[in-house]
């Protein structure tokens, strides 16, 4: 399945997935049972006569999602198959894709989505072109160099700007409620860190070790790999 729509726009959900079951050779009773149970799992079947081209852009990529499995392949290539796509819908392609892995089918999938990476057994993680780490998200982020300080504030960007330069702080990341910083050591820096924002008069609320994201080890491992 491509990342971008490639079925006709100018038939129905419901041409488009019998084209692709011809394809394949899916007689008509296989067919209508593999597309009423993978359009339900969808939210989809009250679209069946409707024009693929009229379609929202998650609701495509459904579809897309739909004309792939309808031939129950052993093997599925997705390339960035939720860019674009509204939450419920990407919601909805992820129960799907769960319920494949359940039957044994082997998922292969590319995402810049690093939060949906983590829902995945294995990750590997690719910077110009070239893979540098795979193994399990747990694994990865045990790999994550330093710790993570969560400092929760009003004012982030003060927040930034007064423990930048502290020693032991290699990274510090903007948040919506406050801060992400990687430092070498949580339990000696977070006191250093709590002093610089109390002599810089700068409000925050809390200043604790955090559990990475796979964003946030990605980030430190790619930076790692740029200092050496």
């Amino acid at each position: 399945m491509p990342q971008r729509f490639g079925l006709y726009e100018d038939l129905t959900v419901n041409e488009n997935i019998r084209f692709y079951a011809d394809l394949f050779e899916i007689s008509a009773s296989a067919r209508e049972e593999r597309a009423r149970r993978l359009l339900a799992a969808s939210g989809m079947t009250e679209f069946r006569s409707r024009l693929a081209g009229q379609l929202s852009g998650g609701m495509k990529q459904k579809l897309g999602l739909t004309c792939a499995l309808v031939h129950t392949p052993r093997i599925l290539l997705l390339d960035e198959p939720t860019t674009g796509v509204d939450p419920v819908s990407r919601r909805d392609f992820w129960r799907i894709l769960y319920g494949l892995r359940e039957d044994g089918v082997t998922i292969v999938i590319t995402t810049a989505y690093l939060d949906e990476a983590e829902r995945c057994n294995r990750l590997a993680l690719l910077h110009g072109g070239r893979a540098l780490y795979c193994d399990t998200p747990a694994a990865l982020k045990q790999r994550m160099p330093g710790a993570l300080v969560v400092i929760l504030s009003p004012d982030g960007r003060r927040v930034g700007s007064a423990i930048a330069d502290c020693e032991g702080v290699s990274n510090v990341i903007l948040v919506g409620d406050g801060v992400h910083a990687v430092v070498d050591n949580a339990e000696l820096r977070i006191p250093q860190l709590r002093r610089a924002l109390q002599s810089a008069e700068v409000p925050f609320a809390e200043i604790a070790v955090g559990e990475p994201s796979i964003e946030d080890v990605f980030v430190a491992l790619l930076e790692g790999k740029n200092r050496q």
